[in-house]
């Protein structure tokens, strides 16, 4: 049963973290675009005008707070690929354990995969309240 569960939850990894290749590209102007191969650019939420970022009506501390959020925002998309990869390592780890019958490697990796999804749960949320901000700012 908890053998299903985790092959089910590899396999759904797996194809979350693959369906963007499938997805079709949105044309996107070369200059000024919000994202960049899916993460966003350092200036979105800022003004953009003929590939140039317009800083004008805009004080520093406003700008320093919108381009730290926007590294930060890129900064949780990636740890998000990382405890997806780490979902996927620490699944396979249970599901060796479980074959082999070794109680505490099956602890071990039960306690990797929920502290994996914990990490992208809270990693995907963050993100979320990241763009969230910044769309607010603008």
């Amino acid at each position: 049963m908890i053998s299903k569960l985790c092959r089910g939850i590899v396999i759904l990894a797996l194809v979350v973290t693959s369906v963007s290749i499938f997805l079709p590209a949105d044309e996107v102007h070369a200059a000024c675009a919000d994202s960049v191969m899916g993460f966003p650019t350092w200036y979105r939420g800022l003004d953009c005008d003929n590939g140039h970022v317009n800083l004008d009506n805009k004080n520093l501390g406003e700008v320093a707070m919108i381009v730290g959020l926007n590294v930060i925002d890129v900064a949780l998309r990636v740890v998000g690929i990382v405890a997806t990869a780490m979902i996927i390592y620490s699944g396979y780890l249970f599901m060796m354990a479980t074959g082999e019958g070794a109680p505490a490697k099956v602890a071990k990796a039960r306690t990797a995969l929920v502290a994996a999804i914990a990490g992208l749960v809270i990693a995907v949320l963050a993100a979320f309240i990241i763009a969230f901000i910044v769309d607010r700012v603008k």
